[in-house]
């Protein structure tokens, strides 16, 4: 049986503004030896919410390798809120996702490689929002049998 050691990655800010912003690398973590992936879970969530009319909040994305690679996304996450006032109106939408692979199966990472979390965020035009998305990665070392 092998041992399963875990690594969390974490992106928290405060949403201002009605444009999407983008942040390639909000948390990359450089393996130091190689590893196999076996699981993630992930969470995106609204912290502190605002009375002003809009929609804000924002994706987070897990990737293996280069966020540019489509094929290494690993895992999504996204959280939003919607506000409005007259009709009046508010709802917030959180997730947390997880993937656990079956037996036999894994993601491998080589030496230097990579794993970044990527953020897709925006806020409203009045008021800001604190939004954060998390991950936790479950991993074995390749070496040890």
């Amino acid at each position: 049986m092998r041992r399963v050691f875990t690594h969390q990655m974490w992106k928290s800010l405060v949403l201002e503004g009605a444009a999407w912003v983008t942040d390639s690398e909000a948390d990359v973590w450089t393996v130091q030896e190689d590893i196999l992936i076996v699981g993630v879970a992930m969470q995106a969530e609204i912290c502190t919410q605002s009375e002003n009319d809009g929609i804000a909040g924002g994706y987070g994305r897990l990737y293996h390798g280069s966020p540019a690679d489509l094929h290494s996304l690993i895992l999504i996450a996204k959280a939003f809120e919607l506000w409005n006032t007259a009709p009046p109106f508010g709802g917030i939408e959180a997730e947390c996702r997880e993937i656990m692979l079956p037996a036999g199966l894994a993601i491998p990472i080589k030496e230097e490689g990579s794993i970044t979390l990527q953020t897709h965020t925006t806020g409203k035009s009045a008021g800001s929002v604190s939004w954060s998305v998390g991950a936790v990665i479950f991993y074995v070392k390749k070496s040890v049998k």
